[in-house]
């Protein structure tokens, strides 16, 4: 992500369905380690969860999310209580409000679309 950009993720539960969601955002920041060949390791810094989500059948979350000072990239993670919710995930420009990239997140065993 460039400057003046967040990684907006955001989860949206079905209105065809009964239940509550239950959910928690866990953000991940990368720190650049050394890099030998051309390939570069990175480290973890502060995986724990940011935030915590309940919705009701047609309601919506989001959360934006900002690398650390020093860090070369930013994941989100949620964790729930069921599998069918709607989840997101667009590198916003902050300035212009611009989404710069999007992906939508398959409810199935991480695939990505």
């Amino acid at each position: 992500m460039g400057e003046n950009q967040v990684l907006r993720f955001s989860t949206g539960w079905d209105i065809n369905i009964n239940g509550i969601f239950t959910g928690s955002v866990g953000q991940i920041n990368y720190i650049p380690g050394n890099c030998q060949g051309g390939v570069c390791k990175h480290a973890s810094a502060n995986p724990n969860p940011v935030a915590s989500v309940q919705l009701m059948p047609g309601e919506a979350a989001s959360i934006d999310l900002s690398p650390i000072p020093g860090a070369s990239g930013v994941r989100a993670v949620m964790v729930g209580n069921r599998r069918n919710v709607i989840v997101t995930a667009a590198i916003i420009n902050t300035l212009t409000g611009e989404t710069v990239s999007h992906i939508i997140v398959a409810n199935t065993d991480g695939d990505i679309h």
